[in-house]
């Protein structure tokens, strides 16, 4: 056997090959970090969108549940950014702005802490496919703060809902 032949590894290999594994660690993390961000961003526009097409379908059908509501205006959603909220509502008599029309609450949904909504809204869908209260389209922005990115949903005065997909802003 040779004096100088050896079993293992050096010291100096070891160190090189931690240092390599720890850096590719660092940059599949922060890779997976932002990945999971924009899911996140994704999944409140898909449940943003679930809840206005709910409503819009819920006003087409003039579906009231068992509310007593004798005549039946639509479905109103709105925004409660101070509280993170948006609520929805379902209409009575000739509209939805409350006073002695009568207005339910149906349904109310927590927006996460790392989303911001940026547009506060009230719109109605109104019944039996009427479209609309809005004078115009409207534009619901949600943004998550911690990656930067945002996106969108649209909805027609008649009542059409599309969201676009993330971008940068």
């Amino acid at each position: 056997m040779h004096p100088f032949s050896r079993a293992g590894f050096t010291l100096i290999e070891i160190v090189v090959v931690i240092a390599i594994v720890a850096s590719l660690t660092g940059l599949l993390s922060a890779n997976y970090v932002q990945y999971a961000e924009e899911k996140k961003l994704q999944q409140e526009v898909i449940n943003l969108k679930t809840v206005l097409t709910l409503a819009r379908t819920k006003s087409l059908a003039g579906d009231i549940g068992t509310y007593p509501c004798g005549n039946f205006y639509g479905y109103r959603i709105s925004s409660d950014l101070p509280n993170r909220k948006i609520n929805t509502h379902l209409c009575c008599g000739d509209g939805c702005a409350g006073g002695s029309n009568a207005a339910y609450q149906t349904g109310s949904y927590t927006i996460p802490e790392s989303i911001t909504v940026r547009t506060n809204f009230a719109l109605a869908f109104l019944s039996f496919a009427k479209g609309t209260d809005l004078a115009e389209d409207l534009v619901i922005e949600l943004k998550n703060t911690s990656i930067g990115k945002c996106a969108f949903i649209r909805v027609s005065k008649v009542g059409l809902i599309e969201a676009a997909p993330l971008y940068r802003c």
